[in-house]
């Protein structure tokens, strides 16, 4: 078989320590962020081959976040080993925000629907704490956070509280 080709849908293996690999699909390109990238809860043995008609009822390790897939394809980090196409597609939507470098704290939070962004405020709502930063993050974190769910220091800064 050919080498397949990034589209949205593709399916890429991760890689992981101790020979293991983990799978996520590319499931929509943002004009302004980039690729949205889906980490599927699945972590398989190197000889384990992946059944992807499992991945249709397996849940996601964490909300779709934005990943330089591409890029990570170029260096040979992530491989497309599959194509399943993206279905009913919702917008997670994700957070943004001003902050202050040193110590970093947000002076402002918006929310980016993927239509419009909207003011939240000085002090981020709790039911807005669930979501993603709007950040692009490169593959090998991804790889790091399904191993050892370490978030961002921007989900740290989100579970926290503000410091006026």
């Amino acid at each position: 078989m050919g080498k397949l080709k990034l589209r949205v849908g593709s399916i890429l293996e991760i890689p992981l320590s101790e020979g293991r690999k983990g799978y996520g699909r590319y499931l929509y390109q943002d004009p302004e962020f980039g690729q949205l990238f889906q980490v599927y809860d699945i972590i398989l043995k190197n000889d384990e081959e992946l059944n992807v008609s499992t991945l249709k009822s397996t849940n996601d390790l964490f909300s779709p976040i934005f990943v330089g897939i591409s890029g990570a394809i170029k260096i040979g980090f992530l491989k497309v080993v599959a194509y399943l196409p993206v279905e009913n597609f919702t917008y997670p939507g994700f957070l943004e925000a001003h902050w202050s470098s040193d110590p970093p704290v947000v002076y402002r939070w918006f929310f980016w629907n993927g239509s419009e962004t909207i003011d939240l405020g000085v002090y981020l709502p709790e039911e807005y704490k669930r979501y993603e930063y709007a950040g692009t993050f490169a593959a090998q974190d991804i790889a790091m956070r399904i191993e050892t769910g370490e978030e961002s220091f921007v989900k740290r800064l989100i579970a926290g509280e503000r410091k006026d």
